[in-house]
């Protein structure tokens, strides 16, 4: 969700290191996220959150989230 440039920017690194390379700051109108992926369909976006829930409990309060 809404994060400081500095939490995101390490979370990024960390995420990366945890070998989720395709992880990365979104910001659109003054909100920045940590955003993870991109998928063409809703189908693989849930499947992936579904990874990531199964995965660790670092990623508990992740969600999909629609760029348009």
């Amino acid at each position: 969700s809404q994060v400081a440039k500095k939490g995101a920017e390490d979370l990024v690194e960390r995420m990366r290191k945890q070998g989720y390379a395709d992880t990365r700051v979104f910001t659109h109108k003054n909100v920045r996220r940590v955003v993870y992926g991109h998928f063409k369909t809703k189908g693989g976006a849930y499947a992936a959150l579904q990874k990531l829930h199964d995965t660790t409990q670092d990623f508990d309060e992740a969600w999909v989230y629609e760029m348009n």
